[in-house]
């Protein structure tokens, strides 16, 4: 799969790390994490307390799934088979920006869905913008 050439410049490598982790998110979607926000989710769960079960699951999951990927010269990486197989992925992708964080799709699901979502965005923009609001 090719990273495309605008994501990977704006990548630093002294904030960001020289790879991606793919891991397994929400919704069965594999998400590229920037090496060094992967790691500082990683101790940020090593030092918490004693985790809940249902915590404890999700951690097993989602740090058993990870995979350190690095792109070539040419910018592309290989997304691990196992990683495909787990998740609702395919082989016709579309990669998105997701915040701190790439997220890649089905690109059938991606286009059934992408109406939908613009439709509620602006309910969901409002909504965010009156949470943010200071109290009164």
């Amino acid at each position: 799969m090719l990273v495309p050439a605008e994501v990977r410049r704006q990548l630093d490598s002294a904030r960001d790390g020289e790879a991606f982790f793919l891991v397994i998110g929400t919704q069965k979607r594999l998400w590229f994490l920037p090496e060094k926000l992967y790691y500082a989710q990683a101790h940020q769960y090593a030092s918490r307390a004693t985790p809940s079960p249902e915590m404890l699951a999700y951690q097993r999951a989602y740090f058993s799934n990870a995979r350190r990927v690095e792109w070539d010269k040419q910018g592309r990486i290989v997304v691990p088979e196992i990683l495909l197989q787990r998740t609702t992925t395919g082989n016709e992708v579309t990669l998105i920006g997701l915040g701190d964080r790439l997220e890649l799709w089905n690109r059938s699901e991606w286009l059934a869905q992408l109406p939908d979502m613009i439709a509620s965005s602006g309910a969901v923009a409002s909504q965010i913008e009156e949470s943010e609001k200071p109290a009164q």
